[in-house]
């Protein structure tokens, strides 16, 4: 799923609370193992969920819309470790100082498009925590319990992608 956040963002805060979000979802820990052709769920992978950056704001407009397309597409199809994990990839794409696209995919042997929709409302609310208070980590205690439909994040103004799955 791919998001476009429009607005001042802290990025550090938002990989915090990235972090925070996946790693209160035990599925997003799990690995598979295959045993006579059936995938048997283990517990392998680190908790959470790294961000990487990748800074498109030296490109002019047309370049920046190819090269962020290119990593959307390459985010989406690149293969998972089912044995070793992490069972899912976030990275955030910078076009200017107020303009990002979130970019999140699970694999769906760890959750489908309802779950990373909860995936990214507990992010928002481990944001607005971090938010509220500035140099503390985001407490995955204080992630709501969600309903799975689509995501809903404040802060900086979110809206779908095009084309992100």
């Amino acid at each position: 799923m791919a998001v476009r956040l429009a607005g001042e963002l802290d990025e550090s805060a938002l990989r915090d609370a990235l972090w925070a979000a996946a790693a209160a979802d035990p599925a997003l820990g799990e690995c598979f193992t295959v045993t006579d052709g059936v995938p048997v769920p283990t517990t392998g992978a680190q908790p959470g969920l790294p961000l990487l950056l990748h800074d498109l704001s030296d490109f002019g407009q047309d370049e920046r819309a190819r090269q962020a397309e290119k990593l959307v597409d390459e985010a989406v199809r690149a293969p998972f470790d089912l044995a070793h994990g992490p069972l899912a990839r976030a990275c955030l794409i910078r076009s200017g100082a107020q303009d990002h696209t979130l970019v999140v995919v699970v694999h769906r042997m760890a959750g489908d498009h309802a779950s990373v929709g909860t995936l990214l409302r507990d992010t928002a609310a481990a944001y607005r925590s971090a938010a509220a208070a500035p140099g503390a980590a985001p407490d995955a205690a204080v992630l709501p319990d969600t309903a799975p439909d689509a995501a809903v994040l404040s802060g900086p103004t979110a809206e779908p992608v095009a084309g992100g799955q």
